[in-house]
Order: C-alpha cells, then sequence, then structure tokens
C-alpha cells in the first residue's frame, strides 16, 4: 500500500487511490497547522500500477528528491515535499496508519497515540 512517511516516523498510508491531500477538511487526508501546504495540494493516482502525484495548482509547490513538478510518476524511497512538508514515499511502510488518519506537521513532537487515534498538532 502506499505510504508516506514523516521525519518523526509517523507513517500514513494512504487510504485509496485517487487520494487528495491537504489543509482542507474535505481532504482524503487532511493535514494539521499548516506548513505551507494548500487546501487541496495534491492528489495521488495510480496509472498503468504506478502512483503518480499531481500538483493541484496550489502556488505553494510540490518537489520530488529536491525537483519541482507539476505531476510524476513515484518509486519507492524517494524524497515528496508538499509546500514545506516533508515525506518519503513508500510501497509499503512501516506499521502504517489507517485510513482516515491525520498526518502531523513535520515539526511536531509526535505525541504517542492509540492504533486508529487521529493524529493532532500538540499546542
Amino acid at each position: 500500500m502506499p505510504t508516506l512517511i514523516a521525519p518523526s516516523g509517523h507513517a500514513l498510508a494512504l487510504p485509496r487511490l485517487p487520494c487528495r491531500i491537504g489543509t482542507a477538511t474535505t481532504n482524503d487526508v487532511p493535514i494539521q497547522g499548516g506548513l505551507g501546504v494548500a487546501g487541496h495540494h495534491v492528489t495521488f493516482t495510480q496509472e498503468n500500477g504506478a502512483v503518480v502525484i499531481e500538483d493541484s495548482g496550489s502556488g505553494l509547490g510540490t518537489f520530488i528528491n529536491g525537483a519541482p513538478v507539476h505531476r510524476q510518476a513515484l518509486r519507492g524511497g524517494e524524497s515528496v515535499r508538499i509546500g514545506s512538508l516533508e515525506l518519503k514515499f513508500e510501497h509499503d511502510g512501516p506499521q502504517a496508519s489507517p485510513p482516515g488518519a491525520v498526518l502531523p506537521p513535520a515539526n511536531a513532537a509526535v505525541p504517542a497515540t492509540q492504533p486508529g487515534e487521529p493524529m493532532t498538532q500538540p499546542g
């Protein structure tokens, strides 16, 4: 299953493809805490067996391995930056969170949570 891994080590399985990510609560994966992430920042889709990331015209940028992209197929282990949120893309992440979990900000202290409990920014 495609998974995004935050620098904290928290892993979030993409609940389905297509999967929309951004700060708006209507996204499949809502991001809390700003971080230069747009309301509807990116969409992950599957095409010909590959997972593809597409910037939704965020204006804040989407980067793969440091290079700006609008639309690109991903490979496991690649660095993905959505606005200022740094992530690692994997196909099979360690102990991925259940669908619907909220990814915490990259610079946030990650509190201990129970499986299935949404992640929120401390403060």
